[in-house]
């Protein structure tokens, strides 16, 4: 109610000064949204806000950030993250603004969704909030293609299918599914994003080896550029002559303000292989074998060479 009457915005806002205040359960209701301060909770918006095309004016359902505020309108809808889900959300949310015919049957304006880390502190909040409203867990809605969201118009000029990749935030690296043929040639049409398949990791509570992302290739602490879509073949190749078992590897693309997620339970590739290749040079001492083997051949120096000379010198 007090969206409807005492927003600026609203078509009812003349009717404001009726009232002096309201009261709902025996609490002044001074504005038509909860502020959620509680550690360990997650607010992320999602609404029409990027362009499906750059020369379009079609807008398609988007991550708008983080936000502290559940608005309490029949507009929005609010989500729990039961499953701790960092990519694939815009298939499982996007039909609910999208989508007259959705699971729920209504079609919604902005959707909320909570992510929390912290449950005691949630249900303190709501506690102290009198905060009741439902939420939907995230489990429950089905995960579309985005073709399905988004149909492509037969008669368009740019019906082009819809790479579910560039939606995605969070992969893992599949080279190994990519058909090369048996032509040296097939690498040059080998696009980076082969390399990488869309995953679910809960990126705060799974441990394993990350790399940062710049256009489908890995961001090195090494250099200021991406090191290439070969750079991990490179240093599974290595790991295979050393005999050690080489890692899943989670990719992750940057946030909106640029910066590469930092796992907290995860260690940074590089880091990872320099660990390992220096633990195994150690171990077997073939660090003079491995640098005098690559010259014998001819072969440019690569990044675990380099790490394994700095291991020998040391």
């Amino acid at each position: 109610m007090y969206a409807y009457v005492f927003r600026n915005d609203s078509p009812l806002a003349e009717l404001k000064g009726c009232f002096t205040k309201v009261i709902f359960n025996g609490k002044n209701v001074t504005s038509s949204f909860f502020e959620c301060q509680a550690t360990g909770v997650k607010i992320e918006k999602f609404e029409k806000g990027e362009k499906m095309h750059r020369s379009s004016g079609v807008y398609r359902v988007s991550n708008a950030g983080p936000t502290k505020r559940l608005p309490c309108t029949d507009e929005t809808i609010l989500i729990y993250n039961d499953i701790h889900a960092t990519d694939g959300l815009i298939n499982r949310l996007a039909p609910l603004i999208e989508m007259p015919t959705n699971i729920l049957g209504k079609q919604y304006e902005k959707v909320y969704l909570v992510t929390l880390s912290n449950l005691a502190e949630w249900q303190q909040w709501k506690q102290d909030e009198q905060f009741d409203a439902p939420l939907v867990s995230l489990s429950t809605l089905p995960r579309l293609k985005i073709s399905q969201i988004y149909p492509r118009d037969p008669y368009s000029s740019s019906n082009k299918p819809v790479n579910v990749k560039h939606l995605s935030k969070v992969f893992r690296y599949e080279y190994e599914k990519v058909d090369r043929g048996n032509s040296r040639r097939f690498r040059y049409l080998t696009v980076a994003s082969d390399y990488w398949q869309p995953a679910e990791i809960d990126l705060d509570e799974d441990e394993g080896v990350y790399v940062g992302l710049y256009k489908f290739e890995p961001i090195l602490k090494s250099s200021p550029i991406s090191g290439g879509k070969r750079t991990i073949e490179y240093y599974k190749q290595w790991f295979g002559e050393l005999g050690l078992e080489f890692p899943e590897v989670i990719g992750l693309k940057p946030k909106s303000n640029g910066t590469i997620p930092e796992p907290p339970n995860m260690v940074h590739l590089e880091d990872y292989v320099v660990t390992e290749i220096k633990a195994k040079i150690a171990q077997l001492n073939k660090n003079a074998e491995i640098i005098e083997r690559q010259a014998a051949l001819g072969k440019s120096v690569s990044f675990v060479t380099d790490f394994a000379q700095e291991a020998a010198e040391k």
